[in-house]
């Protein structure tokens, strides 16, 4: 498998999951986090003490790790999924006002947005990596060269 393809099925993968979590009722949310909380060996008293910093970090997560994806395969076209992401995030809030006991959360909305900014400043920095790595490399062959 290709490196583009695993970052595609990992991208959908994850595009699923939170499709999925954001138009499960809360009650469901909160049975998928005690199972696997309990998968991991955690108790389900501290999973229910902790839903809500798990849901809060798990919005940036799964945000990061979306736009992080999809920047490494689009790498021309950061703005583009910037505009992409922000607006999944906010159609998924603005659906979850349909589904029985969900709300819009602003909060969540912003730590989506945490998450894509999050992503978007370790593309531009890996990219400058890069950058200066190559830099560096050619200045070697040149050095090696004269």
């Amino acid at each position: 498998m290709t490196k583009l393809h695993l970052s595609l099925t990992i991208t959908i993968t994850v595009t699923t999951a939170v499709i999925c979590l954001s138009l499960f009722s809360c009650d469901t949310v909160s049975k998928i986090y005690k199972h696997a909380g309990s998968l991991m060996g955690l108790s389900p008293h501290w999973v229910k003490a902790h839903v809500q910093f798990i849901s809060d970090y798990g919005h940036v997560l799964a945000y990061t790790l979306l736009t992080f994806l999809l920047g490494s395969i689009y790498k021309n076209k950061l703005f583009s999924i910037t505009i992409l992401m922000a607006t999944m995030g906010s159609t998924l809030e603005i659906l979850q006002m349909l589904v029985p006991k969900r709300q819009t959360s602003f909060g969540d909305l912003g730590y989506n947005l945490i998450g894509i900014v999050t992503a978007i400043i370790l593309l531009l920095l890996w990219q400058l990596f890069k950058k200066q790595h190559f830099l560096q490399l050619a200045r070697r062959a040149d050095a090696k060269n004269t």
